[in-house]
This record gives structure tokens, sequence and C-alpha cells, in this order.
């Protein structure tokens, strides 16, 4: 999966990832059940690429009356600062690095339901390539004789 559900329950596994590979975009989409609970609830994307833009995030429950109130998006930044409490603890040997962005969704259902949850978005970094060989059996000078491609 490539992103993560924090603190929420009722969570399958994505049995759906399809991806659309381009340069420098490419576009994800994730397909997976979840247990939304009547009423309102906050359902927080954990996991997303570093990469990944939030800004193109959109998410359809196509089979239930599931709607999005609305949504956070959050860039943390970890490096030689660290929140422990109320506390600063500050760790010199730490280099501030790029962290995954975090985005809560507020959602609101009329009841406690089971469904089909669908996100796209897009973000940078995936790339794609294959290697095919080609072995030709059969003799290519003698129409008459059959010839066969293996693709490997």
């Amino acid at each position: 999966m490539l992103t993560g559900l924090a603190g929420w329950t009722g969570l399958a596994a994505a049995d759906d990832i399809r991806l659309g590979v381009g340069r420098p975009v490419s576009a994800v989409r994730e397909s997976f059940f979840l247990a939304v609970p009547e009423g309102t609830s906050t359902l927080a994307l954990a996991r997303l690429s570093v990469a990944a833009d939030p800004a193109s995030l959109q998410i359809r429950f196509p089979d239930a009356v599931v709607s999005v109130e609305g949504w956070r998006v959050r860039h943390p930044v970890t490096g030689p600062l660290e929140r422990r409490g109320d506390a600063a603890v500050w760790r010199p040997d730490a280099f501030p690095v790029a962290a995954p962005p975090l985005v809560d969704l507020y959602l609101r259902s009329p009841l406690a339901v089971t469904t089909r949850v669908e996100l796209t978005y897009l973000t940078t970094g995936l790339a794609w390539s294959a290697r095919y060989t080609v072995q030709v059996r059969g003799d290519l000078a003698r129409e008459e004789e059959a010839v066969a491609l293996d693709l490997s």
C-alpha cells in the first residue's frame, strides 16, 4: 500500500493499486475497504510518499453516502529539534530531513458502513522500464515453414 491509515480500525489492505507512471509526475489510485462509523470521524493518511502532492488528493466513496467534509495537510520536518511532551530537545547530530505529508480527512456518514474507498493523487519519483528478449523459432528464410516468436 502506498499510503497508510494511522489510528483507523476496520481497514482492509489495498486490493487494487493502479499507477500511471510518467515523467516527472505519476498518478496513483488505490482502492480498499474501510469501516466508517456513523457521524463524523477523522481518517488520518500517513506514510504518503515524500514526493506525493497532497493538493492533488481526491477521495471517493463510490458505493456509499460517506462525504468528505474537508481535510488538513501537515508538512512535518524531522531534524535536530525534537518535541518531547511540552519540551523541545536539541539533537545536534540530526540533520533536517523532509518527512511525508500527513493528511487528516474529515468524514461524515449518516450510518455505520463498510465501503470501498478510492484515493487518487499525483507523485514524483516513480520510474518503470522493461527489457524484453525475443527468440525466433523456425527458419525465416523458408516462407513455407512456420515461425514463432517467444517473448521473455
